[in-house]
This record gives structure tokens, sequence and C-alpha cells, in this order.
């Protein structure tokens, strides 16, 4: 076989290969776009409101919100009610949920992460396990709303999510 053959022979198998290779990504996409089995609006709530998995939250995205996880897991120590009483420790891991469209939001939330876990911890910080327990897990997440969103310019978390939320003594 002379060498322009040999050439002319390669180029022919690579676009048979080509050729072949799209072939298979066109009909797995048609196949795959047949086939849904989704059902749109399946992971809708109803009932009570309950945080997303941890593993939902890790993802990124949340109903089609994006997620700002940078917080990470705070362990707080509470004030006491009474001198003497042992120390409790509040540990949890929130999680902010933001349009995922907004990137100047985003920015911000980024550059405010010390500050909002510094918020957060004040606000546990200056109250005892009764307090906390009297406003419920609803309640803590509506006055630790408000200090976050007291902090941001540009927009406003209408959301907090918790992975980890409990008191150790």
């Amino acid at each position: 076989m002379k060498r322009a053959d040999r050439g002319t022979f390669l180029t022919v198998v690579l676009l048979l290969v080509a050729a072949a290779l799209a072939l298979v990504i066109l009909t797995g996409t048609v196949w795959a776009l047949a086939n849904r089995r989704g059902s749109p609006g399946s992971s809708l709530r109803s009932g009570p409101a309950r945080d997303p998995s941890a593993s939902r939250l890790s993802s990124g995205t949340v109903d089609g919100m994006a997620i700002l996880a940078d917080i990470g897991t705070l362990r707080i120590p509470m004030s006491r009610e009474r001198s003497g009483e042992p120390s409790v420790t509040v540990v949890l891991t929130p999680f902010l949920p933001y349009p995922a469209d907004d990137v100047a939001f985003r920015e911000e939330l980024v550059s405010k992460t010390r500050s909002i876990r510094a918020a957060i911890r004040a606000w546990f910080s200056a109250r005892t396990l009764a307090e906390i327990e009297a406003l419920g897990e609803p309640g803590v997440k509506d006055a630790l709303l408000s200090e976050i969103n007291g902090l941001l310019v540009l927009g406003r978390v209408e959301r907090l999510y918790f992975t980890d939320y409990m008191a150790l003594d």
C-alpha cells in the first residue's frame, strides 16, 4: 500500500468512527427524551414545610434556588440561665437559598459570610436554652432571617434551612 493510500484509508476510518459515535449520541439523546419518566411538580411539597435533605442542599440547588452553603457548621456556647449551670452548646449548619440568576446578590452573600456567622453566633450566645425552646425552630429561623437580612443590601433571604440543629450539654 502506498503512503498516500494509507493516509486516505486512515481518514476514512476516522470519519466512520466519528460518524458512528455521533449516531450513538444522537440515538441515546432521542431515546432519553422519548422515554421520560419524570413527573413535573413531583418534588413540590404538600403539608408542612420541612428542610430538604443534606444531600439536596449540598447539591447546590433546591426548588430552582441556588444554595449558599459556605457558612458551615457552627458550635455556639449559649447563655446560662443561672450561674453554676452547665454550659449548653448549640450545633447548627445553616443553608441560605437565593435566586440562582442573581449574581450580584450571591457575591454580597459570599462577601458577608463572616458577618452572617458572627450574627448567628451573637444571636444564640445571647439566649438561654429555655428561650430557644420557647421559640421553636420556626421562631428561631424567623429571628435569624431578620438578623441576616439586616446585614444585606442587594436582596433578602426568604428561607433558612438547617441540616444540623441540636443542643449539647
